[in-house]
């Protein structure tokens, strides 16, 4: 039988692939963030990936890089992850302070990925997920 996936499993994937993606274009732990937040009433995960290199000061990012992180995600979820959560928004921007505030709860049912299990590092990451009361 295969073990049961819980939430932090599923989140440290999606950061994988988010890092994959910032590796990929030569971005360094410090030149992005990411922000995770998951709504447990309809078991939804909004991911919020914040970095000035996204796009230029007047634009928004383009669809192209937009359908990479996308890719990028779900090709480390792999088959058996995919479905885990019944919806996965993207937010991509370069305002640090929007990021913030899309990644922060908004009532009871959701709750705050912490920033130590998703993001890297030169220390090593926690693994623990940050509740909201």
């Amino acid at each position: 039988m295969a073990a049961q996936k819980n939430v932090e499993d599923v989140v440290k994937k999606v950061a994988d692939g988010i890092h994959g993606f910032a590796k990929k274009h030569r971005w360094k732990p410090k030149d992005y963030r990411i922000h995770m937040v998951v709504n447990s009433m309809y078991w939804r995960l909004r991911v919020i990936l914040y970095a000035k290199a996204l796009s230029p000061q007047t634009e928004g990012p383009t669809v192209d890089v937009y359908n990479e992180v996308s890719d990028a995600i779900d090709n480390s979820l792999g088959e058996d992850d995919r479905d885990y959560f019944s919806y996965i928004g993207l937010i991509l921007t370069n305002d640090q302070a929007h990021a913030e505030e899309s990644g922060t709860a908004r009532n009871a049912s959701e709750f705050e990925i912490g920033p130590n299990l998703i993001n890297r590092s030169s220390t090593s990451r926690s693994t623990t997920a940050k509740g909201r009361k």
